[in-house]
């Protein structure tokens, strides 16, 4: 998307959207972005250092800080430096400790809005090292999609610095506006109220109608004490490659088939196994960026992502592709009502009710989807085995959300929960029978 950012003040008061993610963030962290990279190659922390720099340069919101009254908050540019720590650590899983240690760790906004990690062996960097680096983003500012893109962008920076090519100007990309400027017309204005009252009443009254059931708490606590956790599941090539295969035949998409898996597994843990009829939602997440026009690329810094809840019906005669195709013609059904920009504009709820809504268990499960990870996997001597992205999911207190992406034809299923609502030990249980029902309907 072409932006004349001589138009565009850096210095803004945060939308409404934006806003709901600062009250997040203020609770231990909660809904904050973080990205893993898998390095192979001589990656020491100066190099980091000096492509996360020149990273900032590109992208001014990373030069921005959060400052302001509570009721006013707005984004400063200037002065920020972006943290890199270091850790030196034998343990080959130590990545995993340092990962839940910045999910649940809020971002100091009023100084920075990322920070990164870089975890490696002790000793000089060879070839053969394998490091991980580890970036955290506030999700105000980044979604999924441009969390991924922004590691080719430091990686890029990494490979011209290692071999002394030197780095031309750094081309200063431009701000995008708050996001509800970026909506088409008819969400914006009186219009867009309008529309969004609309679908906040049907989506009350389809709970009211449907009363879906959830996993609920195993252990109530309040949000400022709640914390993030994953469970790591991985699907191989040839896994991955039948899925794509059979969601396709069976005229489902990869986001319904998940849902249908997800909600599967829920409602065998909800029921005891016992075989009944039962209702469950499903929190979809959804990718702005192509549904606004001009488009917006996947390297324009924003958070650009929205989500829409289906209803359904599981019967104990209903077979695993009716459920995605059902999921799938719902989302499509939504989204014609404009209900992934309706739900955006409803922020200003969660605004209002300065979080309340996060006591609340808003789904029984929800599904986020990046799809495939399109970008490079070596840069010269560097060479990017694995990226995975998870999100803190402390404010989904007793929903089953899985975070999925594929790179390098495998497919990464992350598996976020909020403790002690659920535990490790029962979302392990359900990540193996989501990825169970996923196998057995991918059989022959």
């Amino acid at each position: 998307m072409q932006i004349n950012s001589s138009t565009l003040n850096v210095n803004r008061i945060l939308s409404p959207d934006e806003r709901v993610f600062e009250i997040a963030n203020q609770l231990g962290g909660a809904l904050t972005n973080v990205v893993i990279n898998r390095i192979r190659g001589p990656l020491s922390a100066a190099i980091v250092r000096q492509a996360i720099d020149l990273t900032q340069r590109r992208h001014p919101r990373l030069n921005c800080r959060i400052v302001g009254s509570t009721d006013s908050p707005r984004f400063e540019e200037g002065g920020v430096t972006i943290p890199l720590q270091l850790v030196n650590s034998q343990d080959d899983n130590q990545w995993q400790n340092i990962v839940l240690q910045e999910l649940n760790q809020k971002i100091e906004s009023d100084k920075y809005l990322m920070r990164a990690v870089l975890v490696q062996p002790v000793g000089e960097p060879k070839e053969s090292t394998v490091s991980f680096l580890i970036v955290t983003l506030h999700h105000g500012v980044a979604d999924g999609t441009f969390c991924i893109r922004l590691q080719a962008d430091i990686l890029t920076y990494c490979q011209k610095i290692a071999t002394g090519e030197p780095v031309e100007a750094v081309v200063r990309l431009p701000v995008l506006p708050a996001l509800p400027k970026l909506f088409p017309p008819s969400m914006q204005g009186y219009s867009g109220v309008v529309n969004t009252i609309d679908c906040l009443l049907r989506l009350v009254s389809q709970y009211v109608a449907h009363r879906p059931e959830t996993l609920g708490f195993e252990q109530y606590q309040t949000p400022e004490l709640r914390r993030a956790n994953v469970v790591y599941r991985q699907l191989d090539e040839t896994f991955t490659q039948r899925f794509n295969e059979v969601y396709r035949k069976e005229k489902a998409s990869e986001q319904s088939a998940l849902c249908a898996a997800m909600m599967l597994a829920a409602a065998n843990k909800i029921t005891g196994g016992k075989k009944r009829d039962i209702c469950l939602s499903c929190q979809s997440f959804a990718d702005l960026r192509r549904r606004i026009q001009p488009i917006i690329s996947d390297e324009q810094m924003g958070s650009l992502a929205s989500s829409t809840v289906t209803f359904h019906t599981l019967k104990p005669s209903m077979s695993f592709w009716d459920l995605a195709r059902d999921v799938k013609q719902q989302i499509a059904t939504n989204i014609q009502c404009n209900d992934l920009f309706s739900m955006m504009l409803a922020s200003g709820l969660a605004v209002a009710t300065k979080g309340i809504l996060l006591n609340q268990v808003m789904a029984s499960v929800g599904v986020t989807k990046l799809g495939l990870v399109n970008i490079c996997h070596q840069y010269g001597v560097f060479e990017l085995e694995e990226i995975n992205a998870v999100a803190s999911a402390s404010a989904f207190p007793g929903v089953f959300v899985v975070e999925a992406l594929r790179f390098q034809k495998k497919m990464f299923l992350n598996f976020l929960f909020s403790e002690p609502s659920l535990s490790q030990e029962t979302i392990a249980a359900l990540a193996d029978d989501a990825t169970a029902y996923l196998a057995d309907a991918c059989s022959d």
